[in-house]
């Protein structure tokens, strides 16, 4: 399977697909999004769900994007989810996992993006109406955010990375190299914590 193949589970008659609650949503369209000039940035959230978070590095983590989301939700175009599972799982499946607790009913189920690959970044353009401005937070900022912030930036999106909504299980000595990292790619103006990003809106 080819590193950029995403499959997405969701029903395809668009009826009990779970619309976030915040903000209000339209009802659901069997359709692809028009693309619209919205200038809202988009927030894409990386392998939230239980097996992911597996250290005490980032069981922090769901929480805190609860919080952040409740507050600042609305100032987002769309919330997109991302969730790695094995190869058995795909295309699709009954047991497939869903995001963590804290911030699945925020997500709409067609902005659920399951798949085998780290690397995501053309299933994740595909699902976006705005093109000005991606978020990236989540688990693991040393793997899943830097690969997927060179595949959005080759892409056309402005990345940013908001330092504390992210996360490595791997503990701050791999945590705050790959942000360094993250700086040299995308500026340094660009990876910072998210109350100084959402200054810049």
């Amino acid at each position: 399977m080819s590193v950029e193949q995403v499959h997405v589970l969701a029903d395809q008659d668009c009826s009990g697909r779970r619309v976030r609650k915040y903000p209000p949503q339209p009802a659901a369209q069997c359709s692809p999004p028009v693309s619209t000039d919205s200038p809202l940035p988009n927030l894409v959230i990386f392998n939230l769900k239980t097996e992911n978070v597996t250290s005490p590095y980032t069981e922090f983590i769901p929480a805190r994007m609860r919080a952040f989301i409740d507050e600042h939700g609305a100032k987002f175009d769309k919330l997109i989810s991302t969730l790695r599972i094995p190869d058995s799982m795909l295309p699709s499946a009954p047991n497939a996992p869903d995001p963590d607790p804290e911030i699945s009913n925020y997500i709409a189920d067609e902005d659920i993006l399951r798949t085998s690959s780290s690397l995501i970044a053309e299933g994740i353009s595909l699902r976006l109406r705005s093109r000005r401005e991606v978020w990236l937070a989540g688990v693991d900022s040393d793997k899943t955010l830097i690969a997927n912030a060179v595949g959005l930036a080759d892409r056309g999106y402005t990345v940013k990375i908001p330092t504390d909504l992210c996360a490595s299980n791997s503990g701050p000595e791999f945590h705050y190299p790959a942000l360094s990292i993250l700086r040299v790619i995308l500026g340094t103006g660009a990876v910072q914590d998210s109350s100084a990003l959402l200054k810049k809106l």
